[in-house]
């Protein structure tokens, strides 16, 4: 979460985690988000091989209410022990990035360079350069702007 909440931040997304685990979830996690809420789920037991390339998923309503992303740890877990990269730190950028989706209202919201480039290369997570994990101007002021119902 410190991950993304770091790239968020940086693009000045105000960000505020409500954490639903059990059993320690708080009674708002039982009411249905506001909206200006996202959910967020980490999900575990997801099959992943080398056909498998999906790191999470983004489902974008039409109206402002209705989001939800889904990181898939196992797939995650798996990419950063192939490429030496730390695990939270990569959890904490395709959360960033499964959010951004649904900041931007858009699935297709992918661009062609940032961390809203919708494949990641393991030379790329290798590599570790910063604007490869930094939402672009474009992508931070489209996060920024109202939602539309």
């Amino acid at each position: 979460m410190a991950e993304a909440d770091a790239v968020l931040r940086a693009a000045l997304v105000d960000v505020r985690w409500q954490v639903c685990a059990r059993p320690s979830a708080s009674p708002a996690c039982h009411e249905p988000p506001g909206p200006s809420e996202v959910l967020l789920v980490v999900r575990a037991g997801t099959a992943c091989d080398d056909t498998q390339v999906t790191l999470g998923e983004a489902m974008v309503g039409r109206r402002a209410d209705g989001v939800l992303a889904t990181v898939y740890v196992d797939c995650v877990t798996r990419l950063a022990r192939q490429t030496g990269a730390d695990v939270g730190v990569l959890l904490g950028r395709v959360a960033a990035h499964e959010l951004g989706h649904l900041m931007i209202r858009r699935h297709s919201a992918h661009a062609r360079r940032g961390l809203m480039r919708p494949t990641w290369t393991r030379d790329e997570v290798r590599r570790n350069r910063a604007a490869d994990w930094a939402f672009t101007a474009a992508d931070a002021a489209a996060m920024r702007q109202p939602h539309r119902t």
